[in-house]
């Protein structure tokens, strides 16, 4: 009772998993059991049409950049508003690359409209460039390293020079490189002489947080920079810092915009640039958090915060069972 007790009166950090985590028909458990939902996808229907099949379990694209990446924010979103609902309050709030976005709602700083429209630009300016790679006969993906540091891994990239990227730093070991397969492969040799325990080829459509998407980046800056940003609310680490934005690791020049444009640069860089979520969850964890609670279809963010700290209690919401079992727990 007592270890019930504690787990009800904790301040819980809300997270929201990345590409990846989607699954055929993820929120329609919610749309279907709670009427705002329900309208709250019809309402986004409505606006963007092409995607009013992100419901049905059956829908065989969920897996493309195109409909993945709308599909968990708008589940992030519902699920933020549900938890709200029922009275419990994110303390602060992280996400794993597009799950950054309803973060951002999360932390007060874009509005659920701005971020949904947001997320559909960037969507498609990340198929368009998929596309292309492919039209062009270009076969992009990425590799897992797992065993080597950051430090070790860059040491292998180097004969490589700006053909491969660390795109992810997951955990101090465990690093994702991008880059072209075939060059991919070399690497996947190199990093295992060198020592790392395991090194995959990930199922993915291309080179993701990669210059691959250079030339995307200001035009999601553009369509960014429309929309109202406000002060965070609540704290955030950012995937393109690995902590909290400060005057340590942003320059004046952009810590000085005004705050709508100041997200709309950082944010539309992340697209192409290294996501280190390790640095965001030991901030998080430096800072006091001890209860989680993350929002996808698969849990990826829990599993590596309790590998990281045993003090750690996390849950995961993804789907409407689940959702009732956590309130379960808190009540």
């Amino acid at each position: 009772m007592k270890e019930m007790k504690e787990i009800k009166d904790q301040s819980f950090v809300f997270l929201y998993g990345g590409q990846g985590s989607q699954v055929a028909g993820m929120g329609r458990d919610f749309a279907d059991h709670y009427p705002e939902i329900g309208a709250f996808y019809s309402h986004f229907f409505a606006r963007y049409p092409v995607y009013k099949n992100l419901l049905d379990p059956s829908f065989d694209k969920i897996n493309e950049t195109f409909y993945a990446q709308p599909a968990l924010t708008l589940l992030g979103l519902a699920v933020t508003h549900l938890l709200k609902k029922e009275g419990v309050e994110p303390a602060a709030t992280a996400g794993l690359s597009i799950g950054e976005f309803p973060a951002l709602t999360t932390a007060g700083i874009y509005s659920d409209v701005s971020v949904l429209d947001i997320v559909a630009k960037r969507a498609a300016l990340m198929d368009r460039r998929l596309k292309k790679r492919r039209e062009d006969g270009f076969d992009d993906g990425m590799l897992a390293v797992i065993g080597l540091s950051g430090d070790a891994v860059e040491e292998q990239l180097v004969p490589f020079g700006k053909e491969v990227s660390i795109t992810n730093i997951n955990a101090p070991t465990q690093l994702v490189v991008g880059g072209e397969r075939a060059t991919l492969e070399k690497v996947r040799e190199a990093v295992l002489k060198a020592g790392a325990r395991r090194a995959v080829m990930l199922e993915c459509e291309g080179a993701f947080h990669t210059s691959v998407f250079e030339d995307e980046v200001d035009e999601l800056a553009a369509e960014i920079s429309g929309h109202r940003a406000s002060d965070p609310v609540i704290p955030m680490p950012l995937n393109a810092l690995g902590e909290f934005m400060s005057d340590e690791n942003v320059p004046e020049e952009i810590l000085s915009l005004p705050t709508s444009e100041r997200y709309a640069r950082l944010m539309s860089r992340q697209m192409s640039t290294t996501v280190n979520l390790n640095g965001c969850l030991d901030t998080l964890l430096a800072e006091g958090w001890t209860h989680f609670i993350e929002i996808a279809p698969r849990a990826v963010l829990t599993p590596m915060l309790k590998k990281k700290s045993s003090d750690s209690v996390a849950f995961t919401v993804s789907d409407l069972h689940s959702f009732n079992a956590l309130l379960a727990t808190l009540n």
